[in-house]
């Protein structure tokens, strides 16, 4: 019944904000298409969170302003880990918060609600908390992307004028009800890179790995992932605007019984024959060149973030957690998944040219020391 106005870049393959907008809508809730009402009630404007005050015009602010802008999300995000892409990631995830911050202000928002990530939450005893970070925190950072949302939340501390809420996700996945993945990162650009390096054994022969040891996968089996799907975030984030509490807490939006790696596996298998693959706590340095390639140019995620468990707190407010990705939900995300990416053809053909230099390096460079020794 709400009024809402969203800000959105332009892409390459649509500069209409509107059209984007729309269609990003259908895409993702097929089930339920706006209605003409909806339609109404949703504005958009074109803006980017890089430029002071979203670059909106003068008038654009005035409008919202008059209007009465009872809670501001900002849920923007740069996800890469790559430094290639260094000038944009804190562009957006730094400076991209300050600006959120300045233009709550602007339209005298009367709380701004911000969407952070769970990992870089502060850990004790393998126990992640929903407390606000310590000074120093972004040394722990394990990534690009990780010490760039710390300086993100410290910008907030520094610049909001607003009362303000952090809300920590886990990983993202697709809405429970249709499975329709929502992106190629994180949890997905894994599945991505497993299809990947599974089409390239199929097709070269089984390389430098070892049929009977099997495709190791440096990672804890019992180690839990936790993701949660967008709509039970887009819930239980806004449970936590309606509870009456002060500025600055912080809430993780998380899964309280998640599925564990070898579980996540064996789903997999059951849409397509991945037999080779296993997980193992492994060295990656003895690991086979294939090995050793598939980590560096397909599982960032994985090197990441699959090496130690981590239990998210989730009791602020009163909280209870609770499992919320079941088993047929995520078997329903990874066959939508697959189905993305045996359509790309291209990027399968680039990324078997990626793997094949990149093992032959690492077997170079096996063969060179071997021959030092």
């Amino acid at each position: 019944g709400r009024e809402v106005c969203t800000v959105v870049r332009p892409s390459r393959e649509c500069a209409d904000v509107r059209k984007r907008q729309l269609q990003a809508l259908a895409r993702m809730h097929p089930e339920a298409p706006l209605t003409p009402d909806d339609e109404r009630r949703l504005m958009t404007v074109q803006g980017d969170v890089k430029s002071p005050l979203f670059g909106l015009t003068p008038e654009v602010v005035e409008g919202l302003r008059d209007r009465g802008v009872q809670r501001f999300w900002h849920c923007a995000a740069d996800l890469r880990h790559d430094p290639r892409f260094e000038r944009d990631i804190r562009a957006t995830n730094i400076e991209g918060v300050g600006n959120a911050a300045d233009l709550a202000a602007e339209v005298e928002a009367g709380w701004l609600h911000h969407v952070g990530t769970a990992y870089i939450s502060p850990i004790r005893d393998n126990v992640a908390y929903e407390e606000p970070l310590p000074p120093g925190h972004e040394t722990t950072a394990r990534n690009l992307y990780e010490e760039s949302k710390i300086l993100g939340e410290r910008m907030l501390l520094q610049r909001a004028l607003t009362p303000y809420t952090i809300h920590r996700t886990t990983t993202l996945i697709g809405p429970s009800c249709n499975g329709a993945v929502s992106g190629t990162t994180a949890y997905f650009g894994l599945l991505r890179g497993l299809y990947y390096v599974h089409a390239y054994i199929r097709e070269n022969g089984n390389g430098d790995w070892d049929p009977r040891v099997g495709f190791r996968l440096p990672g804890d089996p019992a180690l839990r992932l936790n993701m949660v799907p967008v709509d039970f975030a887009a819930s239980e984030m806004q449970k936590v605007a309606a509870l009456d509490g002060p500025s600055g807490q912080v809430f993780h939006i998380a899964d309280g019984g998640p599925l564990n790696l070898a579980e996540h596996l064996e789903l997999s298998k059951e849409v397509i024959d991945w037999t080779e693959f296993r997980w193992e706590i492994v060295d990656p340095y003895i690991l086979t060149p294939l090995e050793r390639a598939f980590i560096d140019l397909m599982a960032d995620f994985q090197v990441q973030y699959f090496q130690t468990p981590i239990r998210y707190d989730i009791r602020q407010g009163g909280r209870q957690g609770c499992q919320v990705v079941t088993r047929d939900q995520l078997k329903c995300q990874i066959v939508s998944a697959l189905g993305e990416f045996t359509d790309d053809v291209r990027t399968l053909r680039v990324s078997h040219f990626a793997l094949r230099k990149r093992a032959e390096f690492y077997a170079g460079r096996a063969a060179s020391e071997t021959a030092a020794l």
